[in-house]
């Protein structure tokens, strides 16, 4: 994976910096409009890239929260409190 990141970065300043795209031909070949393109389909890689994080932290906050309820519920019955009762608002079976 280390590699991988190399490549990417070596790949990545050669395009900023130096002026020439991934396949060896430099950016002065590419017109005005191919050069809109390109950065706009790196804008939307970055966008959908950025939009998949944040929807998978809300998913994995809003499936691990009854499993944490559940854990700190045990601590406290672990504790002695057995009068303790776990309230849960869910619809899995994590319910029953």
């Amino acid at each position: 994976m280390k590699s991988f990141w190399k490549i990417f970065t070596i790949l990545f300043i050669s395009f900023v910096v130096a002026g020439s795209f991934w396949f060896g031909f430099p950016t002065r070949y590419i017109s005005v409009s191919g050069k809109a393109i390109i950065l706009f389909v790196f804008g939307c890689l970055i966008l959908s890239l950025m939009m998949s994080f944040i929807i998978s932290y809300f998913n994995i906050k809003h499936f691990t929260k009854p499993i944490k309820v559940l854990t700190e519920s045990a601590t406290i019955v672990g504790k002695g409190d057995l009068a303790y009762r776990v309230t849960l608002r869910t619809s899995s079976e994590l319910q029953d």
